[in-house]
């Protein structure tokens, strides 16, 4: 959905994602800009292109994701192989690769379990095994709260985080930092339970996505954000609770 920041600016929403489901497994990715560099809406699709296809061969293969070892060591290589992207059309542009950073976010699930890439800002919430929302890794910030780190960044592969679950949480959320600040505490990075409660009621709508993107235009939130702001959200069909209904109340 496109911030009214942008919406003023007569600007697209600069954010990108995928969503892909294949065989028993599923990925999504988003991917945030940064606002101060010239190319970072192509750099925001060179890395979501290149993570979707990355990680769709590492499915294939098998890939072990329960191994936090080999995935935070694949996590690393993954970022290398967008900085080597970015930097081979910075060279044709005659470009710093610098000028198309972007922050990435993923989640693979797989073989009845989730695993969560992330580098930068933005957040994975999740239903867990108590039946309470958890925030999966607290964003990654920089020395102050509007800061962080991007793809291109000095140091990003060693600053890139990772996160499993032996299991399908009944819902999760996955979005950029555009509802960071009505979703999450920054206190305590706990999460507003209100925000979620409202999403996950979303599945009981006939065209969920729309009720979604409603919501985020509503005057409540752009008041609190005027950033854009992408969020996909899922559920386990096996876990569920269909008769779900969420109120949000701010």
């Amino acid at each position: 959905m496109t911030g009214r920041r942008h919406v003023d600016a007569s600007q697209p929403n600069q954010d990108n994602y995928a969503i892909e489901n294949f065989d028993d497994s599923a990925i999504c990715i988003v991917s945030d800009v940064a606002g101060s560099r010239l190319y970072s809406e192509i750099g925001s699709r060179l890395v979501v292109d290149l993570a979707l296809a990355y990680l769709k061969n590492q499915v294939g293969i098998g890939f072990n994701f329960a191994n936090k070892t080999q995935l935070l060591t694949m996590s690393r290589e993954l970022i290398s192989r967008m900085k080597c992207a970015a930097k081979s059309k910075a060279t044709e542009k005659e470009l710093d690769f610098k000028e198309y950073a972007a922050t990435f976010h993923a989640v693979v699930v797989a073989k009845n379990s989730l695993a969560y890439i992330h580098l930068g800002d933005g957040a994975l919430v999740f239903i867990n095994d108590n039946g309470e929302y958890q925030l999966a890794n607290i964003p990654i910030k920089g020395e102050y709260i509007n800061q962080t780190v991007f793809f291109t960044s000095d140091g990003a592969e060693q600053a890139v985080e990772t996160f499993f679950l032996p299991y399908v949480p009944e819902f999760f959320s996955l979005a950029t930092d555009g509802i960071e600040n009505i979703s999450l505490i920054y206190k305590d990075w706990s999460v507003h339970a209100p925000i979620f409660d409202y999403l996950r009621g979303f599945f009981n709508h006939e065209c969920p996505k729309e009720v979604l993107q409603k919501f985020l235009c509503r005057e409540e939130i752009e008041a609190r954000s005027d950033d854009d702001k992408t969020v996909i959200i899922a559920r386990n069909l096996h876990k569920c609770d269909e008769s779900y209904e969420g109120v949000y109340e701010h």
